[in-house]
């Protein structure tokens, strides 16, 4: 299937079938998860990835953004009379899926929290 942008589509129902399979997501509600599902599709498909690895993408994508959305426990505000700071756990905010995307991207060439570098050879 390809949509008019001429990137294949993703299959939402099998999707969401195998993120519910996983132990994080398994309460999650379905339409839930495809909500994430069309959220993390229009961003992985603004990367440009071989119809091949879309699925993928997108499946580690919207788990990203779902293990996101549940660990707003890893945020952590302290307040003392009038100040106010909030700070990140690094410890509670192991995110397995934004790794294995961003591996993704790197054997695509196409991660862009890396940089890019261009060189002109002038002859």
């Amino acid at each position: 299937m390809s949509d008019s942008t001429g990137v294949t589509s993703v299959d939402n129902t099998t999707l969401v079938e195998v993120i519910q399979k996983l132990s994080a997501f398994k309460d999650v509600d379905p339409d839930v998860i495809e909500s994430f599902i069309d959220d993390a599709t229009a961003v992985v498909k603004s990367y440009g990835l071989p119809d091949a690895v879309l699925s993928t993408a997108v499946r580690l994508y919207a788990c990203h953004a779902l293990l996101m959305q549940a660990t707003n426990s890893a945020f952590q505000t302290e307040t003392m009379g009038p100040m106010s700071r909030t700070r990140f756990d690094w410890s509670k905010g192991n995110d397995p899926y934004w790794l294995e995307f961003q591996q993704l991207l790197d054997q695509y060439g196409l991660n862009r929290s890396r940089g890019r570098a261009w060189t002109v050879d002038w002859c």
